[in-house]
């Protein structure tokens, strides 16, 4: 992320809330949820809102980075992403995939999406007082708020914390897909895919240790195509990608 501070960027289009970042950014909220559901099948509808959500937030990705789109947010995205993932666990998946994300994806896939914010958290509020924070800046910028919050399966709770708190400021707040509108989300998973693809091989090769590198690559590959198409090992027709 870049530092806001700096003149040159563009009025940011939106400001993205915290949970928006993590499922743009990392599989970690899919891993995790998996983990501490195994009675919970891929199929279920707790799973196919996680798949939800992780899918409208790589799709606004996509969108973003197409529009050339600047996007703000707060210093709480980096702090609650490295609290999720642990910087020094080399054995686990989502450690790789952040990293991939952060050296390959975002430099070689969605380029152009321009995401800026504070450069340290010093002094920035947590919890209710980022929600809080989030809000304002928001309504600073005069642009929506793209937020999961109060999305569950019995569809979306309008008086959830961050949620309620733009109602009371006059902001308006959006699911990542209601932000995205009526994008061809089949046209973009294939672009964003074959452009993955395309450069995989050679950054794998790059790497000081390119076998593992390229087996990582190989299961991000497979985590992007179970959130965007449903493809799931163990069944043998995709699964719902979104809640009805």
């Amino acid at each position: 992320m870049v530092d806001s501070q700096q003149p040159e960027f563009d009025k940011p289009i939106a400001v993205i809330d915290t949970n928006v970042i993590v499922d743009a950014i990392s599989c970690v909220h899919m891993v995790k949820h998996y983990d501490a559901h195994p009675n919970i099948g891929p199929a279920a509808p707790e799973s196919t809102l996680r798949r939800q959500k992780a899918r409208e937030s790589l799709l606004l990705s996509m969108y973003l980075n197409s529009s050339e789109a600047t996007t703000y947010s707060i210093f709480e995205a980096t702090r609650i992403t490295v609290r999720e993932i642990d910087p020094n666990a080399d054995d686990a998946f989502e450690n790789h995939a952040l990293k991939i994300w952060i050296h390959y994806v975002k430099d070689n896939v969605l380029p152009n999406w321009v995401m800026i914010g504070p450069s340290s958290g010093d002094g920035e509020p947590l919890g209710n007082g980022a929600d809080a924070l989030l809000v304002q800046k928001a309504k600073e910028f005069g642009v929506p708020l793209i937020s999961h919050e109060g999305v569950t399966v019995d569809g979306i709770n309008s008086k959830s914390g961050i949620r309620k708190k733009a109602y009371d400021a006059q902001v308006k707040i959006m699911t990542a897909r209601e932000f995205y509108g009526d994008m061809d989300e089949q046209e973009q998973s294939g672009r964003f895919m074959l452009g993955y693809a395309r450069g995989a091989e050679a950054y794998a090769r790059r790497n000081a240790e390119p076998k593992i590198m390229r087996e990582s690559m190989l299961w991000l590959q497979g985590y992007y195509r179970h959130i965007l198409y449903g493809i799931t090992e163990g069944y043998t027709e995709p699964l719902p990608v979104r809640l009805p």
